[in-house]
């Protein structure tokens, strides 16, 4: 029999009652997910709250002090507004972080000078720079042992019986020059292309040979013994057994026993130490023997005399003493360099203990003066040729007899005066035309002598002295070889792309084309040929700040021995230098008054502080409000959703409640009628 209506009615309340039941239940969880939610919105806000940013002090136009969030740009690249310089270091391997850019400028100029200079966008070095770090960048050779340096870089390498290639990028402004280096027995060799453009070659028992051309003008220093180098062409500079600094010879012990090929060019050796054997080439080469005995030079056109002691008129050697008269000593290498006699510009003669000493060319006053044995020789002024000595002192004294100061305080038109008889040229500042035409006519043997001085800011490459003069021994498009009166009269080569950067002051001698006597400066002529003129150009303070801001840079880079290139899409991330810090990754370092890095931190350093983030925190509680709002909307809705399932699960139960006894009463009336 089928059901009443009542039950089914029953059967359909209940069904709906699971339903309920099952919606309200599913409501309850979304509202316990809801306050889960409230709790992680909650906890970004509370983040946000401890989020912090590294500032650094900077100087507004006004003078006024601020702190700016630190990004990569803004703390460790040039910025004139920033209180310090501040470099970022990698914890694990001690590198520098840098750019893309910084990396490469690292990796593909030859010394501290080229890598400030491109990144500065200047062309000279300002005045008060400051140098660069005396570390070499070290150079790891090849898996074949080969080896590629710049300038400003050394190597160590094993050599043995399989020769290796060692090549000198770009050494004095031209090509590549190159060597192959081998040795009977596995040795220890090192390599310094110094930044001057010499080459250091520290080893024993190597066989060294040039490249066969003449084009590579090779300066060499060959440290140790029982080497053989053969320079093979050119017109090559080598020193054995020396190094020379700013202040003289420095001699390295054991240095004897090498053998000098010298080739087609015209070669100039120096030789320090004992059973070294020169042997000239087909060009005209010159010798001069420093110390040391037993030294066999043949094929020697020049041969230069340390020890003098005779009148011969001649120009052997002469060291500058205590008088500050390297003009002097440079006039006459220039004026003696091809013609070694000294007797047209000064006659000289003896009588007993004394000297009599005529300058020929002179005609403006007294030019005759006699001087001592005894009073040179106490002077203490150049050591050397006994000729030169006595030059040197008696026109030294003729010039104060004469009311001309003396060497070291004249002008060089009073000196050129004296010896030569007439006025000299001085030409000051590489942009005048007349400095480049200066160099033409030289060339060309319009000139035959030209000297030049370096300002006080010079001393930053080996060889080259502050408030030096040195006399031209030869110009090429590449390089100029200076003669430096110091010591050996040692040959000097400087690369034409730096060599204004040392030398801002050219004296012509002895050319009619050129004595005027007067002086030029950039192009505009003045009477005054005592002093440098400042040939700099720009800014100064701004140029050379940020001049000296790379210098810095390249020897932080150096002294840490490598770099670690931080991703372009990281540079103005202030979140990136916030992390890397704090997280442990990098560490600080800045540079102190006097140019100098050491580490620092953020807790000590009063140029840098680190606060909240507000950024992050105003973008927070935006989200937090606006989260919360969305989370009370549904939280609401549920609600609302549960109060009416509940209402409707009460009116479905009363329902329910009244069917069942309805029914109950139903079968109780049954029963009744058959009791």
């Amino acid at each position: 029999m089928g059901l009443s209506s009542s039950q089914a009615r029953l059967l359909s309340l209940t069904s709906r009652m699971h339903d309920i039941e099952y919606k309200a239940q599913k409501l309850e969880a979304q509202k316990l997910q809801m306050a889960n939610e409230s709790t992680h919105v909650y906890q970004e806000y509370e983040n946000a709250l401890n989020a912090t940013k590294i500032q650094y002090k900077s100087i507004a136009a006004d003078g006024s002090a601020n702190f700016l969030d630190a990004t990569y740009n803004s703390l460790c690249t040039y910025n004139q507004s920033c209180m310090s310089q501040y470099a970022l270091v990698d914890t694990n391997t001690d590198f520098i972080y840098v750019p893309q850019a910084i990396a490469d400028a690292f990796d593909n100029t030859a010394s501290g000078e080229d890598f400030a200079l491109k990144l500065s966008g200047l062309t000279t070095i300002p005045d008060g720079a400051q140098t660069t770090t005396g570390d070499l960048k070290p150079v790891t050779p090849d898996t074949n042992g080969n080896i590629s340096l710049n300038r400003g870089q050394k190597t160590n390498a094993q050599i043995g019986a399989d020769s290796i290639t060692l090549t000198l990028t770009n050494p004095l402004g031209g090509s590549n020059y190159t060597y192959t280096i081998s040795a009977a027995a596995d040795t220890t060799a090192t390599f310094e292309f110094l930044n001057n453009g010499r080459l250091v070659i520290r080893g024993s028992g190597l066989q060294i040979d040039a490249a066969a051309s003449a084009s590579q003008n090779d300066d060499i220093i060959l440290l140790g013994s029982n080497n053989t180098l053969n320079t093979n062409g050119g017109n090559d500079i080598v020193r054995i057994g020396s190094v020379l600094g700013f202040t003289g010879n420095y001699f390295a012990a054991g240095s004897g026993s090498n053998k000098i090929n010298t080739g087609d060019g015209n070669d100039y050796v120096t030789s320090y130490g004992h059973n070294n054997v020169i042997n000239g080439g087909a060009g005209t080469d010159s010798f001069m023997l420093i110390a040391g005995g037993s030294v066999s030079a043949s094929g020697i056109e020049e041969t230069y005399s340390k020890q003098g002691g005779s009148l011969d008129g001649k120009d052997g050697w002469a060291t500058q003493g205590g008088l500050g008269d390297c003009r002097f000593l440079s006039l006459i290498n220039s004026l003696t360099l091809n013609n070694k006699s000294i007797s047209q510009y000064a006659k000289i003669t003896q009588s007993g203990d004394s000297y009599t000493v005529k300058f020929n060319n002179y005609t403006a006053g007294n030019n005759t003066i006699t001087v001592k044995k005894s009073d040179i020789d106490a002077s203490g002024y150049a050591g050397g040729d006994l000729d030169l000595r006595v030059m040197e002192y008696a026109l030294n004294a003729l010039m104060k007899q004469n009311g001309h100061g003396d060497l070291s305080t004249c002008t060089w038109n009073k000196l050129s005066e004296y010896l030569l008889g007439n006025s000299m040229m001085g030409i000051y500042g590489n942009s005048s035309a007349k400095f480049n035409q200066a160099w033409k006519d030289y060339q060309a043997g319009k000139i035959n002598n030209i000297l030049v001085s370096t300002n006080g800011n010079s001393n930053t490459a080996e060889g080259i002295v502050n408030n030096h003069a040195y006399a031209v021994k030869n110009v090429t498009s590449t390089y100029v070889e200076l003669i430096n009166p110091w010591d050996d009269k040692d040959v000097v080569k400087v690369p034409m792309d730096t060599f204004f950067s040392y030398f801002p002051n050219l004296a012509i001698f002895g050319s009619s084309a050129y004595n005027t006597g007067y002086t030029y400066s950039n192009g505009g002529v003045s009477s005054n040929d005592s002093s440098a003129v400042n040939v700099y150009a720009g800014d100064p303070a701004s140029d050379l700040a940020k001049y000296n801001y790379y210098i810095r840079l390249y020897n932080a880079i150096v002294e840490a021995g490598g770099y670690t290139v931080i991703a372009d899409d990281m540079l103005n991330n202030t979140d990136w230098v916030t992390n890397m810090i704090n997280g442990g990754f990098v560490y600080i370092k800045s540079v102190d008054y006097e140019g100098e890095w050491y580490d620092t931190n953020v807790a000590t350093n009063t140029n840098l502080q680190e606060i909240s983030n507000d950024v992050y925190l105003k973008k927070a509680e935006a989200k937090y409000e606006s989260d919360m709002r969305k989370i009370d909307a549904k939280d609401k809705k549920y609600d609302t959703d549960l109060a009416a399932l509940e209402a409707e699960r009460n009116a479905i139960k009363t329902e329910m409640d009244t069917l069942k006894t309805v029914a109950k009463d139903n079968v109780d009336r049954t029963f009744k009628l058959f009791s």
